[in-house]
């Protein structure tokens, strides 16, 4: 068993306690690999090679808003991206658009049915799969950004 690390960078630092990534009075973002209901913040666990590892992605501050974007970054020899589910806690019928590449995906989430009702909770749940070769990897959550009024929250 070898292990995956999640990590968030900004432009500062990289966070690793508590793993989140937010702008100066706006929304952050949270990450946890316990598929438990709710954040118990889990950063890492052990996987074997083939196996699928799911990362919630929970959102704080981001009332009213109705997109969202998070570009995740990691060791393609590793993992592969495998797939994105929305989820309609936080935003209102949400539909997933992924972008990937070798590398990376960027995941946007657009709301199709009004603006964000609660606060905080569940964006959604990503979903990569590790690769035969795998020894060992770090996924980092490098950039997220969030539409609310008209206006883009970036971090």
């Amino acid at each position: 068993m070898r292990n995956i690390v999640l990590s968030i960078l900004s432009t500062l630092a990289l966070l690793m306690s508590p793993l989140s990534l937010s702008a100066q009075n706006s929304f952050s973002l949270s990450l946890d690999v316990n598929g438990a209901a709710g954040d118990q913040a889990v950063t890492s666990l052990n996987m074997s090679t083939d196996q699928i590892v799911t990362i919630q992605i929970f959102g704080k501050d981001i009332q009213n808003a109705n997109g969202l974007a998070a570009r995740f970054e990691y060791d393609a020899s590793q993992v592969v991206y495998a797939g994105f589910d929305a989820s309609d806690v936080v935003l209102p019928n949400a539909q997933a658009l992924p972008e990937e590449g070798t590398g990376f995906v960027e995941i946007g989430i657009a709301s199709l049915g009004g603006q964000a009702t609660a606060n905080s909770g569940l964006v959604g749940t990503v979903r990569f799969r590790t690769t035969a070769a795998f020894s060992g990897t770090a996924i980092r959550l490098v950039r997220a950004e969030l539409s609310r009024g008209g206006q883009f929250e970036t971090v």
